[in-house]
């Protein structure tokens, strides 16, 4: 039996991709590429690392990306 561990470049990008989403509100861009860089790095590494946490955070950073563009530059949330 093959005993699978972590992918910690994924683990480390989709880690800070969470901490920018949340952190860098206006810049909601960082997180979506990093979230994307982090899921791609995974799934390459999928036969022999754990991928279910990096692409976990990675999905969450993008989703509070695309929050973080919706409340910051449209008037969706804050109507005038």
């Amino acid at each position: 039996m093959i005993e699978k561990k972590f992918n910690k470049p994924a683990l480390i990008i989709s880690a800070l991709a969470v901490l920018t989403g949340w952190f860098c509100g206006p810049f909601y861009f960082v997180s979506i590429l990093l979230g994307i860089t982090a899921i791609i790095i995974a799934i390459k590494k999928r036969k022999t690392h754990l991928v279910k946490l990096p692409v976990f955070l990675s999905v969450v950073a993008i989703v509070m990306g695309i929050f973080d563009f919706l409340l910051f530059h449209t008037g969706l949330f804050f109507p005038l």
